[in-house]
């Protein structure tokens, strides 16, 4: 049963975006002719695409006030706060290293001129 609740729950939270679209799609005309913010104005052939963004704008609001979130920027600063001081300590051994190693690098390849070959068709 704990199986079964956990997969449910997974899958809730991965498909959760497409709930929206899917709602969109089933009541495509309801959105359309009656909660279209843009109705009035038929040259924009918005067809309920405003009301579309707006769900999905609300879902994405959501999921960046869950605690996970905060949680991932307070890690992200600890590790920020460890590995600068490892960047700090570089020494410039090793870029010399990679300089003497391109040196000896040699160039065994030509670039392939396909515009030659490929030309857009002409229009009489």
């Amino acid at each position: 049963m704990k199986l079964i609740c956990n997969i449910l729950l997974v899958f809730y939270l991965v498909f959760r975006p497409l709930i929206p679209m899917v709602e969109y799609g089933v009541n495509y005309k309801y959105i359309k002719e009656v909660l279209c913010v843009n109705k009035e104005r038929p040259e924009l052939h918005c067809n309920g695409k405003c009301y579309l963004k707006k769900e999905l704008a609300k879902i994405n609001e959501v999921d960046s006030s869950l605690p996970i979130h905060k949680i991932k920027i307070t890690g992200q600063k600890v590790l920020d706060s460890y590995i600068t001081s490892e960047i700090a300590g570089i020494e410039n051994e090793d870029k010399m290293q990679f300089l003497i190693i391109h040196d000896i690098y040699n160039v065994y390849y030509s670039y392939i001129f396909l515009k030659y070959i490929f030309k857009p068709p002409v229009l009489n």
